[in-house]
């Protein structure tokens, strides 16, 4: 007789859960979750007559003393982090749902080193206060916000909500984030609408491209070596590229090519590799705008692009190298910015430089004593495979700043 068990799948996807920025702060029925951000003494003013809370249009069943006995409950952050009280509401009078409300305080005082709406402290919460893995409608306002502090801000809501997903789940699962939909307003230190609607709507678009930055660079970092190979990783800067227009260019100087070109940092480094090392090039012209391209500021992103880093040769030890799928972190940051750029498309000629390799052991591998000679013409020795990073990146800067013609900024 045959067993029967259920049937699991271990394949990665993708959440289609979507993160919207929009100025329409009235709730719909089918809304899950409320969550106000901000610092108390800016929530403190969500009780004042112009507040936003008159705009929602919450049930009014809602008891009007509920607001000041949950800011009571919340601190001010003076340990660096957040503080939160929780209720259910009815959402609206023409519905009998209820949702999770939740109101969520920032740091009052944060150092010079930080940004001043904690955006650190806004990841954490939202990761603790909304399950990714249900479906629903998730409101979030954010209060106490300036027009510049919209983009990082986004940048944190973005982090809380990853993309990529490898745990196992049976078939027929369907606690799933698929549906999972977040809408998200900004609010000013009163608890108020910003009232320059154009200018808001521009750094709205600021948010959503920033936002599809972000969560593109999480996505290939949260990806595995053995899924986000060189050639893997090159496959889908091709299809990014495509996706963004003409505006775009793609090209890549791959395996031995390297070596013939003189790219001895990047091809030493992933000779050893089943997939060949490239660099990958990306060129993005941005429209007319009345300015000639020889005029139009010329800037280089720089990325290095390990997508496995065992230190070569120079080996690590077995709890040094868990984490170094990361490796490839700068270059999807570089990734993700370019794209976001692209999207809002700004007056600047970018060139995106990513050096993607993986720093593997094998017959091929270079070795402590080698010496490379680098795309600048200087020739490195080897003392350690382990730093590799500056070989990747030293073949990518020089490339910018030997092949660009006027480049004005190079970032690395």
């Amino acid at each position: 007789s045959h067993s029967h068990s259920h049937s699991h799948s271990r394949t990665s996807k993708l959440s289609l859960s979507t993160i919207n920025f929009t100025n329409d702060h009235a709730l719909s029925d089918d809304t899950t979750d409320i969550h106000f951000i901000g610092r108390k003494s800016t929530l403190e003013k969500l009780n004042q007559p112009k507040s936003i809370i008159n705009e929602m249009g919450l049930s009014t069943q809602t008891p009007s003393d509920m607001f000041d006995a949950m800011i009571s409950r919340l601190s001010s952050g003076a340990n660096g982090g957040g503080s939160s009280c929780s209720t259910f509401l009815p959402v609206t009078d023409k519905t009998e749902k209820f949702a999770n409300f939740h109101l969520i305080s920032l740091p009052e005082t944060v150092s010079r080193h930080n940004h001043h709406m904690s955006p650190h402290v806004i990841t954490d919460m939202l990761i603790s206060k909304v399950s990714t893995k249900k479906s629903g409608k998730v409101k979030l306002y954010v209060a106490g916000v300036e027009p510049g502090d919209v983009a990082p801000v986004a940048a944190a809501i973005a982090r809380a909500f990853p993309l990529y997903n490898s745990k196992t789940s049976s078939d027929n699962d369907m606690d799933d984030n698929d549906d999972l939909s977040i809408d998200v307003c900004f609010l000013t230190e009163t608890c108020d609408k910003f009232t320059n609607e154009n200018m808001f709507m521009l750094q709205l678009a600021s948010a959503e491209a920033v936002t599809k930055g972000v969560r593109l660079a999480a996505k290939l970092g949260d990806m595995t070596p053995a899924e986000l190979t060189t050639d893997a990783y090159a496959d889908q800067c091709k299809h990014i590229a495509k996706e963004l227009g003409e505006c775009v260019t793609y090209e890549e100087i791959v395996g031995e090519d390297l070596d013939k070109l003189q790219y001895g940092g990047l091809y030493g480094v992933g000779k050893a590799a089943e997939c060949p090392p490239r660099l990958v090039i990306m060129t993005y012209t941005p429209p007319s705008s009345g300015t000639s391209s020889e005029a139009c500021e010329s800037v280089a992103l720089c990325g290095k692009g390990v997508v496995y880093d065992t230190g070569g040769l120079s080996i690590k030890p077995k709890t040094g190298m868990c984490g170094m799928k990361h490796d490839m972190g700068g270059s999807a940051g570089v990734l993700g910015g370019f794209c976001a750029a692209v999207e809002l498309k700004v007056p600047k000629k970018i060139t995106l430089l990513l050096g993607i390799v993986e720093n593997a052991i094998g017959p091929l591998a270079v070795r402590n004593d080698d010496i490379l000679k680098m795309y600048s013409g200087k020739t490195v020795e080897i003392n350690n495979t382990d730093a590799e990073g500056r070989l990747v990146l030293a073949d990518c800067v020089s490339h910018a700043s030997k092949n660009l013609g006027k480049v004005d900024l190079i970032v690395d």
